[in-house]
């Protein structure tokens, strides 16, 4: 074969690449590895996971980020043995496959193991729910670098407390059938069971509620905990916190050497708490109360916590029984006030069980509230003397029970010989005019409205209760 010469190669070449050009324009590719993938319609396998870093892969979201040509490199790797790709929901390798479409889908290796295994992705399952998929997606998002490190602070955590028994932590990752038996955390407090699961990505309503149910109904109390306090309040959290009596709890770095130097379990816990204050608004130029919210939180030993194994709850306080209290608070401030009690009637007769002394009792937590808060509720002057000499000279029944909240350790205190002189006389007076039963109404209510103070102890300490009050008082 004879080659051109150099003037025939230039136009040979300049021909060349104008063919070339013509081709790029004129015709179109039947394949461009550079296009973005297409992903199969409704694929059987719709979460994978990376066995290894442990991200989920939701299929339908993310096979189109991906170009065809990536895919098609990536197939024949998931064939070989160290394949780390796995269905989230069974745990059984999987296999990256393309239709006649060039659509992408993930299978099963082995479709035996899937259905023995009885993964709600096999070949020829019914369909899922949005609300099954919404428990395969959240076992799936669960397991990152943020899971693996807050589980190892709860470990930490309750190892520093001897009434803890050894925590067993899952430090692998589990598949959705396998991770719905096997909790974060176990571990049992005092003989008691409790697990500890992690909260990091999304809460799905449907998943809390059947493990709630699930551990409610074999008698191990839940508790979810974050590694962060949300600096933006997000489903999950406001979720959690309601469902736990407004009480939120966080493992970090802090809490958890401060653990291991006290040798006890700590979480650090936020919390809003239902507390009453007085108001700017007035009747007659009078203060009276109302409902606030406080906000606090610190690192809170666990053996201060009230454990309800039926409601699924850790609190410090109970939210239903506070919201209680501020009510009956604010109603007695605004009765005594008005001088009207027919509302206060009501439900103090489903109490006590009598409507007697109704204005007494109202009158009485006004005096106990100024006394705790500092500042006259209802009444016109602030001093502890001077609400003790009132009380005193309108409803002497329940003086006695004044005396009791000035001798605890609250905001208003009296320091002087003559007040310790005046405080004894009224003590004897209270002991010649007592009578058995008219104590037993406000010592139920006392009970309910301020349950830190044993008031029927108080009350024997300036009176011996008898034994028929004892037993009234009791019920």
């Amino acid at each position: 074969m004879l080659w051109p010469s150099y003037r025939a190669g230039v136009g040979w070449k300049l021909k060349h690449l104008k063919f070339h050009n013509k081709m790029a324009i004129d015709t179109q590719l039947r394949f461009d590895p550079d296009a973005l993938a297409q992903v199969a319609k409704d694929p059987c396998v719709k979460f994978v996971t990376h066995s290894i870093n442990h991200q989920t892969i939701e299929v339908e979201k993310w096979i189109p980020t991906k170009k065809k040509g990536e895919l098609y490199i990536l197939r024949p790797k998931l064939r070989d043995r160290a394949n780390p790709y796995v269905c989230t929901a069974c745990g059984e390798p999987v296999l990256l496959k393309s239709n006649q479409h060039h659509h992408h889908f993930f299978s099963h290796l082995s479709e035996q193991a899937a259905n023995n295994l009885g993964c709600p992705f096999r070949s020829g399952s019914k369909a899922l729910t949005p609300e099954e998929l919404d428990r395969i997606r959240y076992h799936g998002q669960r397991e990152g670098v943020r899971h693996i490190r807050a589980k190892a602070l709860i470990d930490r955590t309750l190892r520093a407390d001897a009434n803890f028994t050894e925590p067993i932590v899952d430090k692998v990752w589990k598949s959705f059938i396998e991770g719905w038996r096997k909790p974060d955390v176990r571990t049992t407090w005092l003989g008691d069971p409790i697990v500890f699961e992690v909260q990091i990505s999304n809460t799905y309503p449907s998943v809390v509620a059947e493990r709630t149910n699930f551990y409610r109904d074999n008698g191990t109390l839940l508790i979810w905990v974050f590694d962060k306090l949300p600096s933006e309040w997000r489903t999950l959290h406001a979720d959690t916190f309601c469902a736990n009596g407004q009480h939120l709890f966080v493992v970090d770095e802090e809490s958890t050497s401060v653990s291991e130097n006290s040798r006890k379990a700590l979480l650090r816990t936020y919390r809003l708490k239902p507390e009453v204050v007085p108001t700017s608004n007035k009747i007659k130029g009078r203060l009276l109360l109302e409902r606030q919210l406080t906000e606090m939180i610190g690192l809170v030993p666990f053996e201060e916590f009230q454990r309800n194994y039926e409601k699924q709850t850790l609190t410090l306080f109970n939210l239903e029984a506070e919201e209680k209290r501020i009510a009956q608070k604010v109603l007695c401030a605004r009765s005594y006030a008005n001088l009207d009690v027919n509302e206060l009637h009501a439900q103090l007769g489903k109490i006590t069980g009598t409507k007697d002394n109704t204005l007494a009792w109202a009158a009485l937590v006004c005096a106990i509230e100024s006394l705790r808060i500092g500042k006259p509720i209802v009444f016109k002057d602030f001093s502890p003397i001077q609400i003790v000499n009132a009380i005193h000279d309108h409803y002497q029944g329940v003086l006695v029970f004044v005396l009791i909240a000035l001798s605890q350790t609250w905001s208003a205190k009296v320091n002087s010989s003559k007040w310790s002189k005046r405080e004894q006389d009224f003590r004897r007076a209270l002991l010649r005019n007592k009578t058995d039963e008219q104590f037993i109404p406000f010592i139920k209510l006392l009970s309910r409205l301020y349950p830190e103070t044993d008031w029927e102890i108080e009350l024997r300490k300036i009176s011996p209760l008898s034994n028929s009050q004892e037993k009234a008082a009791s019920h």
